[in-house]
């Protein structure tokens, strides 16, 4: 779950670094197209993790409770809270700083593509602010599982919190060297967090969704044992379809592929920063991120795609 605050940071990482690394170009026209498409991507891989976020519990609470449904069985309270795989606060924790440093995202876009410095310096303005509050939040966690997470939070809050603050103050060239330099060690420490917190959501999605489908097929069976009844054979058949289709989409919309490719994307970033600014190396930084793009969009677009077949 943790993983989710990378997904932003490398985001205004990346950024920032390749600003600061153009600003000897002749033109800045070239590079717009693909940042816009790395701010772009980032935000569908943000989305795809925070719905796994708050998917967490949700999907062993559904999966114990379609079990329990199809077989005729007892459900339990208890059994339901035992279930429980991270607590409210815990994941409001996280969600909030999804949100947060999707909007640092945001800021930082407007800083390459804007040339409206009253409004940055508002937008930061609101990000600093926010930020404390997230940071207080944050602390407040108590849960042994929330450890990593606030250690690897609270030095990439710092450093979000200053190039906010000079991006406030319409200092732009401070913020991105602040980013530049003290940035990228929190940023890998907050991905690898983030991702091995996904990689434990993904987990138990495919566990729920196979067990789903088990027990669909079970309560097809127990119904065709009894008097025919077209209607409702109908009706467990089409549980059972939906539940298979599910599975199958499951793969595709595994949340650590789109965590992957920003990271791949991001190194992208990094390596054209400190390359000679030629053409060729604008082509070869423009193609990458739209590989990234294309990567993202796999993975959002499955990842709605569940949900509406969780829907059915």
């Amino acid at each position: 779950m943790k993983r989710q605050i990378i997904t932003s940071r490398y985001l205004y990482l990346v950024t920032l670094l390749f600003l600061a690394a153009l600003s000897g170009c002749a033109s800045t026209a070239g590079y717009k197209t693909p940042i816009s498409n790395f701010q772009n991507a980032s935000s569908v891989v943000t989305e795809s993790a925070r719905v796994y976020i708050l998917q967490l519990n949700k999907t062993q609470r559904d999966a114990y409770i379609d079990r329990q449904v199809s077989m005729g069985w007892e459900i339990k309270l208890k059994m339901m809270d035992s279930l429980q795989v991270m607590s409210p606060k815990s994941i409001a924790a996280r969600l909030g700083a999804l949100n947060q440093l999707s909007k640092y995202g945001s800021l930082l876009g407007q800083l390459a593509n804007s040339d409206a410095p009253e409004k940055i310096s508002s937008n930061a303005g609101d990000l600093a602010e926010s930020l404390k509050t997230l940071n207080g939040n944050i602390n407040e966690l108590s849960a042994k599982d929330d450890k990593q997470f606030q250690s690897v939070f609270a030095p990439a809050s710092v450093v979000i919190g200053e190039v906010a603050r000079y991006a406030k103050e319409k200092m732009i060239q401070e913020a991105l060297v602040e980013a530049i330099n003290k940035g990228e060690e929190p940023v890998k420490n907050l991905i690898g967090v983030i991702k091995g917190d996904l990689e434990i959501a993904y987990s138990l999605s495919q566990s729920a969704f196979s067990v789903k489908r088990k027990y669909y097929v079970a309560a097809y069976e127990l119904e065709r044992k009894k008097a025919y009844d077209f209607d409702r054979l109908r009706t467990r058949g089409e549980e059972v379809k939906s539940a298979l289709d599910a599975w199958e989409t499951l793969p595709a919309s595994n949340p650590t592929e789109g965590f992957d490719a920003l990271a791949t994307a991001h190194s992208a970033l990094v390596d054209y920063a400190n390359s000679p600014k030629q053409a060729e190396n604008l082509a070869t930084f423009s193609a990458q991120m739209e590989d990234f793009v294309a990567r993202a969009t796999r993975v959002g677009n499955a990842v709605k795609q569940l949900q509406q077949l969780n829907k059915n």
